[in-house]
């Protein structure tokens, strides 16, 4: 985590202009998607960079970001995940909620529509959740009681559900209820 401190913040110890360089700032967790990437910080709060094409870095624009920016209104969060053009944070709030943004073309945003969102929005009645993981345009969530919900694009069957139809909103994952661990790929989600 220093190096990566020093590479994407700026700041480390015999840095030439030692007296400007900002206090620390301790990553707690990183995810990489395609052509961006988030950082949780140690207090909470949450800084993306790279592509920006749809909003994806949550700062509220589309401009491509080659600096970390942070993710507007975002606090507490726990853990994120990032996917192909759309990012979502799980909040450390005492409920296990998820704000997600970006792209929202196939719903993976789960928020019940298709508009795309340059700041997180909550995702509706997701609860508990105990871990994400987001497909190319999809999104999985492991809950405390091991089952998982996902949405977003369905066109293969990466939802889980029994049907090959997008959903807009979580959907349980048929059959499973013993779930440690979950991922999403392109196309594909795996517990």
């Amino acid at each position: 985590v220093e190096w990566l401190f020093v590479v994407l913040f700026g700041a480390a110890s015999g840095c030439a202009n030692e007296e400007r360089a900002p206090s620390a700032v301790r990553v707690s967790n990183i995810a990489v998607g395609i052509g961006s990437a988030c950082a949780v910080l140690e207090e909470g709060t949450v800084r993306c960079w790279g592509d920006n094409s749809a909003g994806q870095l949550g700062d509220g624009t589309k401009q491509v970001r080659q600096r970390p920016v942070e993710v507007v209104g975002l606090a507490n969060v726990r853990s994120l995940a990032v996917g192909f053009l759309h990012a979502c944070a799980l909040l450390q709030d005492g409920h296990g909620t998820v704000k997600c943004w970006g792209d929202n073309a196939t719903f993976q945003l789960g928020d019940a529509t298709a508009t795309s969102r340059s700041v997180p929005a909550p995702v509706p009645g997701l609860e508990k959740v105990e871990a994400l993981s987001l497909g190319t345009s999809h999104s999985c969530a492991l809950l405390e009681d091991g089952t998982v919900k996902c949405w977003g694009d369905n066109t293969v069957g990466q939802l889980g559900d029994g049907t090959f139809i997008s959903r807009a909103s979580p959907r349980p994952v048929v059959g499973l209820t013993d779930a440690t661990a979950i991922g999403a790929g392109r196309g594909t989600s795996c517990a």
